[in-house]
């Protein structure tokens, strides 16, 4: 894809260039991730920053005419049950509406047993994965997630505050189990506030993880309160620092 080809998304005539050129960056940058693949699997929660990379993959697909085979994932952790009819549901909604009826999937996991929740959670969302990229053989497939700059910087901080080394978050790795198949982020360098610019730009719609909202966890008071504080204190464009050094 050119960069001049994302002039093909459709705007409102009201949208200013400053959106524009928002969700043009972002369409882009899914664009520049996913060229090298075969088959894309994208896994979504329902939230804004998946909602948006199905979005934007289904823009940089149609934009560059690459013709590629899709499956949007929602992972049933059985953690939030008033919460999950409703993401299920949006995901499916919206995977159909993009890709077409049978490109949506839903996985049940089971983290009631061992040690940290957090990391069960994570490696069955991983093992999940690979199974289902296993099930196209001999291709070459990218598994999708959301994480974007927001997340790079508090990584980098709960690393830091925590003694652990400052690793952040890979923009690309080998999925373990699953032969040709890479883990890609293509947001890693998009803030979460460019991320709710494009939702508003172009429509797309997500539902709200009230587990975000709780200061229980170190990350979300890292979230909710470390940063704004440094943004208002000592660098406000502190998001942008640590998700590039």
């Amino acid at each position: 894809m050119r960069k001049t080809d994302v002039k093909h998304i459709q705007f409102a005539k009201v949208t200013s260039n400053l959106d524009r050129r928002c969700c043009r960056k972002i369409i882009l940058a899914t664009n520049e991730c996913i060229k090298d693949y075969d088959s894309i699997i994208v896994s979504c929660s329902g939230g804004l920053d998946s909602s948006v990379l199905v979005h934007t993959l289904s823009q940089a697909l149609r934009i560059s005419g690459q013709s590629k085979s899709v499956t949007v994932v929602y992972l049933n952790h059985h953690l939030r049950p008033d919460q999950v009819e409703l993401e299920s549901a949006h995901v499916k909604s919206l995977s159909e509406q993009l890709f077409g009826e049978g490109s949506f999937r839903e996985v049940s996991l089971d983290v009631t047993k061992g040690s940290s929740l957090q990391v069960r959670a994570r490696n069955q969302r991983y093992a999940v994965l690979a199974d289902l990229a296993n099930e196209t053989p001999n291709i070459k497939v990218a598994v999708l997630t959301a994480h974007h700059a927001n997340d790079v910087a508090e990584t980098k901080l709960f690393q830091l505050l925590t003694g652990r080394p400052l690793n952040g978050i890979p923009k690309s790795r080998s999925l373990a189990n699953a032969a040709n198949t890479t883990i890609v982020r293509p947001f890693l360098s998009i803030s979460r506030i460019d991320l709710e610019r494009y939702a508003k730009t172009l429509s797309v719609p997500w539902c709200h993880d009230r587990s975000n909202d709780t200061l229980d966890y170190s990350r979300n008071k890292i979230r909710h309160d470390l940063i704004p504080w440094i943004e208002a204190n000592i660098n406000p464009g502190v998001v942008k620092t640590l998700s590039k050094c």
